[in-house]
């Protein structure tokens, strides 16, 4: 399931109608506000209990990368339809990852931008200026056409539409729970695209290793 799947990067919707309205409406500041105490979408990045025990709305699934699967979160974005957190038990909370809801879109990739390019300024406005944008074609994509083809490059893998946090670029009060943040584009085919947010804990690394150590 591609909402499962790691980033395509590591840093060194047309959403129309009520949905569309509530976004653009919406003061930036409200969405991702929160003491940095809280953690995204109010989740605790510092837990060392398995978040199914902790929250009653979450539970263990079979996924190699994000292992775990919220209804909802203890303070919900209203354009986020799914959230996942990664668990490695005596390490700790490794990711926590937000999914937009499916924005429609002709092909040229215009409205998943737009809306992608929204979220990215209310994570500016907690989390500051992001590192890096990154919009390019890989150079072994078959498609010549970016404007009609756009959505159809994203979904097969040759074009990424990403924003990037390092932990550098966070405010400090942030910057010992968050080693960095991810927004990403993505295209379920190519008239639909959604987005996530991958916000990653200092612990990944040692996660990552508790996770080879049992293979």
């Amino acid at each position: 399931m591609k909402r499962l799947t790691a980033p395509s990067q590591q840093p060194v919707i047309g959403m129309t109608g009520v949905a569309g309205a509530a976004l653009i409406g919406v003061c930036p500041g409200l969405l991702f506000a929160g003491a940095a105490a809280a953690g995204p979408f109010g989740f605790d990045l510092k837990s060392s209990v398995e978040p199914s025990q902790v929250y009653s709305f979450c539970s263990k699934i079979d996924s190699s990368w994000l292992n775990f699967e919220c209804t909802i979160a203890p303070k919900p974005h209203p354009e986020m339809q799914y959230y996942y957190m990664r668990f490695v038990k005596d390490v700790g909370v490794c990711v926590v990852r937000g999914v937009g809801i499916d924005i429609p879109d002709d092909g040229s990739g215009s409205s998943l931008r737009f809306y992608t390019d929204l979220i990215a300024d209310q994570l500016k406005h907690k989390y500051g200026q992001w590192g890096y944008k990154y919009d390019e074609l890989n150079d072994d994509s078959i498609f010549y056409q970016p404007s009609s083809s756009w959505m159809s490059q994203l979904e097969r893998g040759e074009r990424s539409y990403l924003y990037v946090w390092s932990s550098s670029d966070l405010p400090v009060e942030h910057q010992n729970s968050i080693d960095h943040i991810i927004l990403e584009a993505t295209a379920e085919n190519g008239k639909t695209g959604w987005f996530y947010i991958d916000f990653t804990t200092p612990l990944d690394d040692a996660c990552q290793k508790a996770m080879s150590d049992v293979l």
